[in-house]
């Protein structure tokens, strides 16, 4: 640290380590955060945040992490200042606990590994043994290379969910012909996931919930629900011991006719009460679709937000408030809800389910359509974000209107009070 310009002064906010980002300077600079956390900025223009570990009168440095600049809609990429001051928090009470800081940084370190990072350890400690043939090592690592880790390398493992393996890895095969290629990804995947799960880095494969018959006959899942499946559904949903902000994510997902990720991704900045509307932007289009609220979900919004506990995100992770809930966790608990009582679902069937029964009851297919966001060439973004507004009003509040039929009253969640 003696080549290091240490300084305490600095009044440091986000915006200050965005301008020190990437410009080269002649010393090191160590600023003291307070709580024990540090920035460190390389002469390269490198921030760095590193805690300052006090564990049995052992002094040492912990890093946690880097700031990797904004992207081009100005998200903060890498460690945000306030994601790392609440690392800083932990550990300091965790050391009170006598807890090691290091222990705790190398737990972190396992949930956030990528399905690139998970790859090469499986290249490194299980791949000479079940592929002892150097020809079939080599072929194994070609496939998982080309199928896997450039589609979904970047991904948290913890955040690969079964839509995202089927809408990433395996549709775009099946899509293209090749439904060999896409036997030979899933296998693949869920190998690696497995892998995953005996590393305790997930619970669960979500592999498991995509069925091989659906990719060898190269033919899109048609799962759906009849209304009397989709009422023990939520009836059952309502009585299972989950947290509320699930039940109310299953509700939101099942009326709005959304994509999973759009909802369980969504921030408040998206929803106008005032309006009583709810911007919903497709994660597979971009496109930006403007929905006029059911009383019911505006109820249902009402409620979660008392629950979000002032993050930005409508559903918060367990972990930190400032990420949304896990791509598999509404999957992950619905699987024991559900058990063998109806069997062969999965999150995005509701959004199925909904388009299915609409057409039962006689709406037009182009409302549908527009309700699921689903992109119109030759349809301007402008345009197709109103589209059919007024008859997509109308049609969701009479499914609203439908659904809470079907769920017992005493199950209902408006106007009521709850804790988590």
């Amino acid at each position: 640290m003696n080549k290091s310009t240490k300084n305490s002064t600095i009044n440091i906010t986000q915006s200050v380590i965005h301008q020190f980002f990437g410009k080269p300077r002649d010393k090191q600079l160590e600023i003291s955060l307070g709580s024990n956390l540090y920035l460190f900025v390389t002469k390269i223009g490198s921030c760095i945040f590193k805690y300052r570990s006090n564990f049995n009168g052992k002094l040492s440095w912990v890093t946690l992490g880097k700031y990797l600049g904004k992207d081009n809609n100005n998200k903060i990429l890498g460690l945000s200042l306030d994601e790392a001051r609440i690392k800083a928090i932990r550990y300091n009470l965790q050391t009170k606990e006598g807890i090691n800081p290091k222990v705790e940084l190398e737990k972190d370190r396992v949930k956030n590994i990528t399905i690139a990072e998970l790859v090469n350890k499986y290249f490194e400690e299980q791949l000479p043994i079940k592929r002892p043939n150097l020809n079939s090592q080599k072929q194994f690592i070609r496939a998982v290379t080309t199928d896997i880790v450039s589609t979904v390398g970047h991904l948290p493992v913890v955040d690969v969910d079964d839509d995202i393996i089927r809408e990433r890895v395996i549709q775009p095969k099946v899509k293209n012909g090749s439904p060999a290629s896409a036997r030979r990804a899933r296998i693949n995947i869920k190998l690696l996931l497995a892998y995953a799960v005996y590393l305790k880095i997930i619970k669960y494969n979500p592999a498991t919930l995509i069925e091989s018959d659906r990719i060898y006959q190269d033919r899109p899942r048609e799962r759906h629900l009849t209304l009397e499946e989709l009422g023990l559904l939520l009836n059952m949903v309502y009585s299972a011991p989950i947290k509320t902000q699930h039940k109310i994510a299953i509700h939101l997902i099942t009326i709005l006719l959304q994509r999973k990720t759009e909802i369980t991704s969504a921030q408040w900045s998206q929803v106008d009460f005032k309006n009583k509307t709810f911007t919903i932007i497709s994660t597979k289009t971009g496109n930006e679709l403007l929905i006029r609220l059911p009383e019911q979900a505006i109820k249902l919004l009402e409620i979660q937000k008392e629950l979000s506990f002032n993050s930005k995100y409508i559903f918060p992770s367990r972990n930190s408030l400032l990420k949304p809930i896990s791509h598999n966790t509404l999957n992950y608990i619905l699987t024991p809800i559900i058990s063998n009582k109806i069997k062969n679902l999965v999150i995005h069937d509701l959004r199925r389910t909904g388009a299915t029964l609409l057409g039962e009851f006689g709406y037009p297919v182009e409302v549908i359509e527009a309700s699921l966001n689903h992109a119109k060439p030759g349809i301007q973004k402008v345009y197709h974000r109103s589209q059919y507004i007024t008859q997509r009003e109308q049609m969701i509040q009479d499914y609203a209107d439908r659904i809470d039929k079907l769920i017992m009253p005493e199950l209902l969640p408006y106007g009521k009070h709850f804790c988590i």
